[in-house]
């Protein structure tokens, strides 16, 4: 009793005053969501405000005592503590035209937006924003204007994504504050006698986990892949030159490929050196023979008696024309960027090598909660295909893109996109070759059964390929699922790598993102696009 005269006292100090000032109590604040539209979040120790998701904060003027009006209020400071900033940008601040609870309001329930009180709002950084809103307070103090709160709202056209400090937040305790500078011609009261300490309150619940923290500087780049090894051709052989691994000569009309280092002087042929050198391409056939040529003239008849001596021996006859045969690779085309690329054929060419590489899969983002993990996306598969083509004709090159990791949301889990598939096609649009993109890696999930760590997302497929005559290929590698482990540990899942057989770095999964959080700490891993697919075309 004596402590709540001695409060009874206070109040009348800070209303008759000439000048003092007030804070009134938060009573209900929370968040609402479209992408859980039944949900009710007055809990969290967090109040969101981005696409789809509202905040909610009523507070109580009771304190003030009955006699306050609007008129006794000069000023009133609304002060918010912004504890994380995802995306900056602009909100909106309106009156709420209907009643609503912390305990039971929901998207599909929330109350109707009044007045708009301000707009744009900028909110680029953590910190206390304040907003005077002292027009709205006098009315509720007058009674013209219920006191239902005020709601924070995303500004049309703004991509903004921060979080507000609640009243649950035991981490920081920065709640939202409504503090007044009250105002009357009454006289300063004397103070009272100290109050009685009253007994201890009973402990509180223990509060709900932190929200998570902000995102870690960015590491060091990791050091650049080694080149991939492609042919040099090197024109006529020269058994005087020095040769390295890969290099193509051609020598008594074959096409053969260095496969150890050599060189002159008095270098063994190729064809005498198989230890260095092996056949890419055999020289053709040999030209049928030349026509028999025609008989000599017949000699002179001669008088009867002896044998006359022997004619002379017909001329030779023409020589034949040349074989024709094929001869080695002439020419090479690669097409390292996705989309459609038209390739025509050049005269005298009836044959080409197709390499091709489907796109990676993108790698899945986790749910917007702590101790999830996703998957990363598959790789591309590999072709190589001989192709029969005519000289003249044009076909179109297909180079698939790259799968697109979704950013990490709030709530919800997403699976990577998957990659584009690598084709060529005659011109009436049938398939010749085919090298599928890899799957995009699955979103992992939160699950209350679990504790504080969540489910992992599974590995992205790798891509397929179509087998044909004259065709090898492999099909692209499996992404590795996300791994989680109490108390929130997680670690995303890799993308699948290039298929064996094949140049590295191309048609790569994307990694997995995950939200690793212990009792103490949360961060955040970004999920990766996969790389793009490629074409490789030799003749």
């Amino acid at each position: 009793m004596r402590a709540k005269i001695v409060f009874s006292l206070m109040l009348l100090f800070a209303v008759f005053s000439a000048s003092s000032r007030a804070q009134v109590v938060v009573t209900d604040d929370a968040n609402t969501s479209s992408f859980f539209p039944t949900t009710n979040f007055g809990n969290s120790i967090a109040l969101i405000v981005c696409s789809g998701s509202n905040t909610y904060i009523k507070f109580s003027t009771a304190n003030l005592g009955s006699g306050v009006t609007g008129s006794n209020v000069s000023k009133a400071t609304l002060t918010l503590y912004v504890d994380a900033v995802l995306t900056s940008g602009t909100m909106d601040v309106y009156q709420v035209n209907g009643s609503w609870s912390e305990g039971k309001v929901t998207y599909n329930s929330a109350p109707a937006l009044g007045t708009k009180l301000f707009s744009a709002v900028s909110v680029s950084k953590t910190g206390y924003l304040s907003l005077d809103i002292t027009p709205t307070v006098q009315a509720w103090l007058n009674g013209t204007l219920a006191n239902n709160g005020i709601a924070l709202v995303l500004s049309s056209g703004s991509a903004i994504s921060v979080s507000f400090d609640s009243k649950e937040n035991i981490l920081t305790s920065h709640t939202a504050q409504l503090n007044l500078v009250l105002v009357s011609a009454g006289p300063q009261g004397q103070q009272g006698p100290t109050g009685a300490t009253g007994p201890a309150g009973p402990a509180g619940q223990q509060g709900p986990q932190g929200l998570m923290g902000l995102t870690g500087l960015t590491g060091a780049a990791g050091p650049a892949g080694a080149n991939g090894t492609g042919f040099n051709f090197r024109n006529t052989f020269d058994n005087s030159a020095t040769y390295a691994v890969n290099d193509v000569v051609s020598f008594q009309g074959t096409s053969y490929v260095a496969t150890a280092a050599n060189q002159g002087p008095n270098n063994p042929t190729p064809d005498q050196n198989s230890s260095a050198w092996s056949v890419m391409a055999a020289q053709g056939a040999v030209g049928a023979a030349g026509a028999q040529g025609p008989s000599g003239s017949a000699g002179q008849v001669g008088p009867a008696g002896p044998a006359g001596a022997t004619g002379p021996a017909g001329p030779a006859g023409p020589v034949g024309p040349p074989g024709a045969g094929a001869g080695g690779f002439n020419g090479v085309q690669d097409f390292p960027a996705p989309g459609t690329f038209p390739f025509t054929v050049p005269l005298g060419v009836t044959h080409i090598l197709v390499e091709l590489w489907g796109a990676g899969g993108g790698g899945g983002s986790p749910q917007g909660d702590e101790g999830t993990a996703s998957g990363g996306g598959g790789s591309g598969g590999y072709v190589r295909s001989v192709l029969a083509v005519s000289p003249g004709a044009t076909y179109n090159v297909i180079v698939g893109a790259g799968g697109a990791a979704v950013v990490v949301q709030s709530y919800i889990g997403v699976p990577g996109s998957g990659g584009g598939d690598s084709e060529i096609t005659d011109s009436s649009s049938n398939v010749l070759a085919f090298a599928g993109g890899g799957s995009g890696g699955l979103g992992g999930s939160y699950s209350t059964l679990s504790g504080i760590y969540g489910i992992p997302g599974a590995g992205g497929a790798g891509g397929t390929v179509r087998f044909g005559p004259n065709t090898v290929g492999r099909n692209g590698t499996n992404g590795t699922a996300g791994i989680v482990s109490p108390p929130g540990y997680a670690i995303p899942g890799q993308g699948g790598n290039t298929p064996s057989g094949s140049i590295s770095n191309v048609g790569v999964g994307g990694t997995g993102g995950a939200l690793p959080c212990d009792n103490f700490f949360c961060g955040v891993v970004f999920p990766t696009n996969g790389s793009n697919g490629y074409a490789l075309l030799t003749w």
